[in-house]
């Protein structure tokens, strides 16, 4: 049984809950609509060259003002949501298996990871988020892997 040692560097014990569908719903109707925007803005730019319409700069600004409002009111929602991930990120180092060991397990040729297991060789929980990074390539076999398995 091939090991290598690992230290935990974040961990998670589900992940993450996705975004509200109220939400998504909001922000795909503003792309969409900020989408139609700089479209009829793009419109009236190129209609613009060469004249000087006081009804085209009338227009222009009236589209202008309207994608101001859109990214007004979307931006408070998007600052909301970062602050929540960046919450998030911070639990992530905070967690009691942060800085604990674990395995990986490889297959019997040893070339590929079949599990990562905890320093008592048990499985990992399902629904966990985590990140490691390799301690010891060639560790001496833990006295649960000289038993030849890992606890389930």
């Amino acid at each position: 049984m091939k090991l290598i040692k690992i230290r935990f560097t974040a961990w998670r014990d589900d992940r993450e809950a996705p975004r509200s569908s109220d939400l998504q719903a909001k922000l795909d109707a503003w792309a969409g609509r900020e989408h139609v925007l700089r479209g009829a803005l793009l419109r009236v730019r190129q209609k613009q060259a060469g004249t000087a319409s006081e009804v085209l700069n009338m227009e222009f600004d009236a589209i202008a003002t309207e994608l101001y409002n859109i990214e007004a009111v979307r931006q408070p929602l998007i600052d909301a949501e970062v602050a929540e991930v960046e919450q998030a990120q911070a639990a992530l180092l905070k967690h009691k298996r942060v800085n604990t060991f674990g395995y990986q397990v490889f297959n019997d040729a040893g070339t590929e990871v079949v599990k990562i297991v905890d320093e008592s060789g048990n499985d990992l929980p399902a629904k966990a988020v985590f990140a490691y990074e390799i301690v010891d390539t060639g560790p001496p076999l833990p006295q649960w892997a000289k038993k030849g398995r890992t606890r389930t």
